[in-house]
């Protein structure tokens, strides 16, 4: 793996849509499996129809893509969340927390060490959720480094990240821009986004995939979560 990059001064967070994943509207999300850290070839061959759909789709120089797939039952009140500094990741009645690594809360281990990756690209894709999520979009700055790495890199909780985004959603220094419904959209590291609280009773189903991530394959299945 390259060298860790300093947290920086300046970014913006941002993201690029993608487009829908077409054909897979009809589809019952019920009867795709949860996939744990997989490569492409085991995505194919075990995933659904539309993890296969969502696989197919991406970009041939991602030769070595990790995929994650992730499905549950979720109620009103709750989200399909996988901050793991609540201890698992599973739906939550919290509210959920700004965030920009694909392991928000992980401190330790190869989850961390994909946290503080900024050379990876993540594709997403979620299906099935009445409210979609939110990004913060915009520059955000900062005085110094120490200031900058306690943003980027809480070790405490992501509360006070989070307090701060949405400060600045408030005074106008950020943008809140809703997840087009439906479409895959692809981030780089430091790109800002909330889950939102459901309305309604239903499956959801998020998919990722991951270009250039430090994280072994596993080709794993996620146990179902029914809440």
């Amino acid at each position: 793996m390259s060298p860790e990059r300093p947290r920086p001064l300046q970014h913006r967070s941002a993201f690029i849509n993608r487009g829908p994943l077409e054909g897979v509207g009809h589809l019952d999300l019920s009867l795709e499996t949860p996939l744990f850290a997989a490569d492409r070839a085991y995505a194919l061959a075990h995933g659904g129809a539309i993890t296969r759909a969502f696989v197919e789709a991406l970009p041939a120089h991602w030769t070595d893509p990790v995929i994650d797939t992730w499905l549950a039952w979720v109620t009103p009140g709750m989200t399909l969340d996988d901050e793991y500094s609540r201890g698992v990741s599973a739906p939550f009645r919290a509210p959920p927390l700004f965030r920009h690594e694909p392991f928000p809360g992980a401190l330790e281990g190869v989850k961390a060490a994909c946290n503080r990756n900024q050379a990876a690209t993540h594709r997403w894709l979620i299906l099935g959720a009445p409210e979609v999520p939110v990004f913060a979009v915009g520059e955000v700055c900062f005085d110094n480094p120490a200031t900058a790495a306690e943003f980027w890199t809480p070790e405490e909780d992501l509360v006070d990240r989070d307090v701060r985004v949405r400060q600045q959603l408030d005074a106008g220094q950020l943008r809140a821009l809703a997840w087009p419904r439906g479409e895959i959209l692809e981030t780089g590291w430091g790109a800002l986004w909330c889950p939102r609280l459901t309305e309604v009773a239903g499956f959801q189903f998020k998919l990722r995939a991951s270009h250039l991530e430090p994280r072994p394959i596993v080709n794993g299945h996620r146990n179902g979560a029914l809440m």
